[in-house]
């Protein structure tokens, strides 16, 4: 199908959610962000789902103890933080994920996120590694 008819019935149907398409230039465009948008929605749910399932490890484990170790107050103290405090992101992160034009919030939900999940492991770490 040649290119200007792709245009021409894009521009017909461009009333619809866009302005008038004057080129195949705005075409691409549009396309290109709504191709980028569809990704990032994507990736962010991917991130809610494992700040998720970070978090219902942490509260499931509570009393168990995580990764094999003996439950202790301490590790109940922090599976029951951590675990709820990435719960929490995770469902701020997966409502941040249908926003996904507003580029501002879904940087600054990715950065927390990232920053509150590496202050998570290096605290797990801290449970694990014990010092003899």
């Amino acid at each position: 199908m040649p290119s200007h008819l792709v245009v021409e019935a894009l521009s017909a149907m461009a009333h619809l959610s866009y302005p008038q398409v004057n080129t195949e230039r705005q075409l691409t465009a549009w396309a290109e962000k709504g191709v980028l948008i569809f990704l990032i929605t994507v990736l962010m749910i991917v991130f809610a789902a494992i700040m998720l399932i970070e978090s219902w490890y942490l509260l499931s484990h509570r009393k168990t103890g995580i990764f094999g170790q003996a439950a202790t107050e301490r590790s109940f103290r922090h599976c029951s933080i951590w675990g709820w405090l990435l719960l929490i992101w995770g469902i701020v992160s997966l409502i941040a994920a249908f926003f996904s034009d507003h580029i501002g919030l879904v940087a600054t939900v990715l950065v927390i996120g990232c920053l509150a999940d590496m202050a998570m492991a290096l605290a797990t770490s801290s449970l694990v590694f014990k010092k003899h």
